[in-house]
């Protein structure tokens, strides 16, 4: 059998280049989808434990043994979550395994949100509306902070502008009835149009860096023609 020329071995070595990174993707995307299911689990735990809050009215022993396993539980959760930012590195991939640790992220705050309910104060409609609206603000600070810094794609950027402008347009109708609503109103369509600059500058870029890519090819493909022509 002969030798393979290098042309081949150089195909070969890129296509095991290509294996091991496949490879590597799909034992870490394993890992995490059996981290968010503990978490998962976990979670799902927390809230049978406070359910019991509510329902075991024997003592108040019973109750502070209820109280004490969610808060147990919830401090598991809080380690599971410091291993998955690892496998994350600290958040850089997570749009890329967002599928598969989402699950997860949402029984927990479903969890966290019941046991604040519970321990602290009624969650009135009013406080969770001004809650939101505050929400709006962090999404667009984080939006600006990760075009810079994380290589944010425009279809990200839109999304959360989807989901800010949804907001805006729903809270609207609700300024009349909640108090302080319509001051944050303004600071919420402030972050919009942000977004929106954002979204469009992001876009541009695309757009000119195509034209680029465009006229330095036409400009390779006119130079070989004469070249030809010579």
């Amino acid at each position: 059998m002969s030798e393979p020329t290098p042309e081949r071995s150089r195909v070969i070595a890129i296509f095991e280049g290509f294996r091991e990174e496949i490879d590597l993707y799909v034992d870490r995307r394993e890992r995490i989808i059996k981290i968010s299911r503990e978490i998962t689990l976990l979670s799902k735990r927390t809230i049978f434990a406070l359910h019991r809050l509510l329902v075991d009215n024997s003592s108040e022993a019973a109750r502070a043994v209820s109280l004490m396993k969610a808060e147990a539980h919830l401090a598991a959760v809080s380690e599971q979550f410091a291993i998955i930012h690892g496998e994350l590195e600290g958040g850089k991939l997570y749009w890329r395994f967002a599928k598969s640790v989402s699950g997860g992220i949402q029984e927990y705050i479903e969890a966290l949100s019941l046991a604040y309910y519970l321990q602290y104060v009624p969650l009135t409609v009013e406080n969770y509306v001004l809650g939101v609206s505050d929400l709006t603000g962090e999404l667009m600070r984080l939006v600006i902070t990760s075009i810079g810094t994380q290589g944010t794609t425009l279809k990200q950027v839109q999304d959360v502008g989807s989901f800010v402008r949804a907001c805006s347009a729903d809270f609207d109708v609700m300024t009349p009835y909640v108090r302080e609503l319509r001051d944050k109103q303004k600071t919420t369509h402030q972050s919009l149009q942000k977004i929106e600059s954002a979204a469009y500058g992001l876009s541009v870029r695309g757009a000119e860096y195509a034209r680029f890519i465009d006229l330095r090819s036409s400009g390779n493909n006119y130079g070989r023609e004469h070249e030809d022509e010579e």
